[in-house]
């Protein structure tokens, strides 16, 4: 890896996974109400939310409790 001209590295050095996190449907339900608020990634990228070729873009699984 190459450092740039002010000595730091450009590119980011990646870290520990980080543990998975876990939201009930009730939690879920408790934030939207609170004022957040979901985007697939075309509008996230449109809204500028996410780099579009950035490699590292998170990714949220949804299962059934059931």
């Amino acid at each position: 890896m190459e450092r740039n001209d002010n000595g730091l590295f450009d590119t980011a050095v990646p870290g520990q996974k980080p543990a998975p996190l876990v939201l009930t449907s009730e939690d879920i339900k408790r934030h939207l109400e609170g004022g957040a608020f979901l985007l697939d990634r075309e509008e996230a990228i449109e809204m500028g939310f996410i780099n579009p070729y950035d490699d590292t873009i998170s990714s949220v699984s949804v299962r059934s409790a059931a």
